[in-house]
């Protein structure tokens, strides 16, 4: 019998943040830090994201959530930058206590969507129509034809 070696493949981790695109397939050299599993916690870290109960799927308290090297400043909030950084191949990456993710760049990228074009028409005819009113109302009362 031959050796067989156990290949570890890294789960498949995305950033739960808003408009934040980051997984780690593809960018697969980023850091993704655990969100932590406490309610009170958690609440805290979603509130900084900006991530709204009413526009996204609300999380249970046991599933793994992470947040990408994006939304934190590595050398200030990292417990162990320095090993980390000097060691690439340093896996165990740990945030100091009470981090918050403070960093928001992506969601600003995103410009919130245009109005519809229908719906500004709309409004643009139902002000010409109430002034041509107003204009033959006031015609008629003065006597004007």
């Amino acid at each position: 019998m031959g050796d067989s070696k156990v290949v570890r493949k890294n789960p498949y981790k995305y950033c739960i943040v808003p408009c934040c695109t980051n997984t780690t397939f593809k960018t697969p050299g980023k850091l993704f830090f655990s969100v932590p599993k406490d309610e009170l916690a958690r609440k805290r870290w979603c509130k900084a994201m900006k991530r709204d109960e009413r526009k996204n799927k609300k999380f249970s308290s046991t599933s793994s959530l992470h947040c990408c090297e994006d939304h934190f400043s590595l050398e200030n909030d990292m417990e162990n930058y320095w090993q980390y950084r000097l060691s690439n191949s340093y896996k165990m990456h740990k945030l100091k206590a009470g981090v918050l993710p403070s960093i928001f760049e992506c969601q600003k990228k995103h410009s919130p969507r245009p109005k519809r074009i229908c719906l500004q028409k709309r409004k643009r005819l139902e002000v010409n129509s109430s002034q041509k009113t107003h204009c033959n109302l006031t015609h008629t009362l003065c006597g004007q034809k």
